[in-house]
């Protein structure tokens, strides 16, 4: 196990080791870079992503979380700003872990809302309860950051997860006893 994780870091290594970057922190030339990643690729930024969250909500510290998102990202949301949006999911011992081993159905194909912005939105079709993303990566040093998360749990079958434009608006009420979460993050 251990020399496999080895090996692994060593290839990681390697591989961004070759890429070309710009300076650190700095936004690609999106004229040169515009192509938005391919289906792989966004399946391994929703699943982080999620697992992020789910990591967060085991331990109550959502520091990796946050050292991993965008520097924008970093501005908006301290780790206790994301202890508090993620509190009702944390208080209700939501396990994510299925996420890992279920298909997500995207509910839109993904799209470049702004230049270097991707957005993915979908759902993963866990019962009793999907859970239902919105997700905002931003493209920094030729790979994607996360730049706005919003995040639900609810009944199977349920409406399509809100937009990131769409997470500013009110929590609906949930009737006591219905186990739903929709934190939001921006």
């Amino acid at each position: 196990m251990r020399n496999t994780l080895r090996t692994m870091l060593v290839t990681v290594l390697v591989v961004v080791g070759l890429a070309p970057l710009p300076a650190r922190g700095q936004p690609a030339d999106f004229r040169e870079e515009s192509s938005l990643p391919d289906a792989s690729a966004q399946l391994m930024l929703i699943r982080n992503t999620l697992t992020l969250v789910n990591h967060g909500n085991l331990t109550g510290n959502y520091t990796v979380l946050r050292d991993l998102a965008s520097e924008s990202f970093r501005r908006r949301q301290s780790a206790a700003d994301l202890a508090a949006t993620f509190a009702n999911l944390r208080q209700q011992k939501l396990d994510l872990s299925p996420i890992l081993v279920i298909e997500p159905q995207l509910t839109s194909p993904p799209s470049e809302i702004a230049p270097g912005r991707l957005q993915l939105v979908g759902q993963f079709p866990t019962r009793p309860q999907a859970v239902q993303f919105a997700l905002v990566f931003m493209r920094v040093d030729g790979g994607w950051m996360i730049d706005d998360i919003s995040l639900r749990v609810a009944p199977v079958p349920s409406a399509q997860p809100p937009s990131p434009r769409q997470a500013a608006q009110p929590v609906p009420r949930v009737p006591s006893g219905a186990p739903q979460a929709r934190p939001q993050v921006r």
